[in-house]
């Protein structure tokens, strides 16, 4: 992300070292697509009410034109490791559901174990 943000057509009178701070405090914070482009393709500027006061260097102190979040457009998810947009292929909706349902399985049955015990002790 060093690289591109260095290459960002947008030249920003701040490192990249102070934006990656307020983005780890604020969110990707953007004014329009081109604020998230630059780091990903598919990245989208998207609409958010702003319910916290924000760092005040974003934007050269022009956080009061902020209007949403980058995220990535849809069919697409955040690897905020690497620091792009992923595709969401059907194989990860497919192993999201079986661990969703997997995990409320297992919830309710030791919630069936919980209360059996509890008649049983009662």
């Amino acid at each position: 992300a060093t690289a591109k943000f260095a290459a960002n057509v947008i030249k920003a009178p701040y490192s990249f070292e102070q934006w990656n701070s307020w983005r780890e405090v604020d969110g990707f914070m953007c004014r329009t697509d081109s604020d998230c482009t630059w780091l990903d393709i598919d990245l989208e500027c998207q609409d958010r009410t702003i319910q916290f006061s924000l760092q005040q260097g974003w934007y050269n102190g022009d956080y009061a034109s902020i209007r949403g979040e980058c995220d990535c457009r849809d069919g697409y998810w955040w690897d905020g490791d690497e620091l792009v947009c992923r595709v969401l292929s059907g194989v990860d909706v497919t192993l999201a559901v079986i661990l969703g349902l997997s995990c409320s399985t297992l919830f309710c049955c030791c919630c069936v174990i919980f209360v059996k015990k509890c008649i049983c002790d009662g």
